[in-house]
């Protein structure tokens, strides 16, 4: 699949739509920033409140900073967010 989006500020719902469509693993359906390399992951919300994260298989989520285990062999993770927080996963 190709697609050109010429926009400069591109509505976050619409990324999503086009990875989903493209197969591209979605780690949070939220317009919540989501940086990852498979290994870390990182999310700053956008909006205060929950955030479902989901993960492409089972992992071990631990806290990048303190390495202090948050939930063993999942394949989601709910956590609640405020304003411009941002926490930082280790996914083993």
């Amino acid at each position: 699949m190709r697609a050109y989006v010429g926009a400069l500020h591109c509505p976050a719902k619409l990324l999503r739509n086009i990875l989903q469509e493209s197969g591209v693993h979605l780690y949070c359906d939220s317009d919540d920033i989501i940086l990852t390399d498979g290994q870390f992951l990182g999310i700053t919300a956008t909006f205060p409140g929950p955030k479902h994260l989901v993960f492409p298989g089972r992992c071990d989520v631990t806290e990048a900073t303190t390495g202090r285990l948050i939930a063993g062999d999942v394949d989601h993770l709910d956590v609640e967010l405020e304003l411009g927080e941002t926490r930082l996963y280790r996914l083993q």
